[in-house]
């Protein structure tokens, strides 16, 4: 398993998000810098939070964030993202002219949503890169996301790898269309 941080620890103010790069897409990454200690990735563990809903079909997956608190960090994350692309996009997207910040909002695909949070979670692959660590009946054990390990109700903790921000460019011009999202990787599932 790769370092986390657990959201209870995690301090906004230390994320760090690099200019967007070209690779096979526009993307920002993200890293993590406490002191002397560096991530080169962010990572995070939530706290145990209930199902809300699983499409295994399409790998989306609903958690409710039953505390204030959780949610509040969340949000926050959210909106420091937002408020990075707003206060870089001159710098980030030369040739594109300057958006407001409600404009950026807008293209944010949001995976915080009131009090729930939209994660990605391919059941149907049984690729290599799609596997995760799953720890279930007090084992460890190293496989591929099973439908099973998300009804609805039950209390799961999740490691997730933030990759950064991807960021939508237009197919011809390739200048960003004003829409990103955050690309995540779930690397664990803890259940009881």
């Amino acid at each position: 398993m790769e370092w986390t941080v657990p959201l209870q620890n995690l301090e906004i103010a230390k994320i760090n998000i690099d200019a967007p790069t070209q690779a096979s897409k526009l993307l920002s990454h993200l890293s993590y810098s406490d002191g002397e200690v560096s991530f080169n990735c962010l990572s995070i563990l939530l706290p145990l939070l209930p199902i809300k809903s699983y499409d295994a079909a399409s790998g989306r997956l609903q958690l409710s964030l039953q505390t204030v608190a959780t949610a509040t960090k969340l949000q926050a994350f959210q909106e420091m993202l937002i408020n990075a692309v707003t206060n870089n996009q001159r710098s980030w997207f030369s040739g594109k002219a300057m958006s407001e910040k409600e404009d950026i909002r807008h293209g944010f695909q949001p995976f915080v949503d009131s009090s729930v949070i939209h994660l990605y979670c391919p059941s149907s692959s049984v690729s290599v890169s799609n596997e995760v660590q799953i720890y279930s009946g007090k084992e460890w054990s190293r496989g591929v996301v099973s439908p099973s390990m998300f009804t609805v109700g039950k209390q799961v903790r999740l490691a997730i790898k933030f990759q950064g921000l991807s960021f939508h460019q237009h197919p011809v011009t390739r200048v960003w269309t004003g829409k990103f999202r955050l690309q995540h990787r779930i690397t664990a599932i803890l259940t009881s």
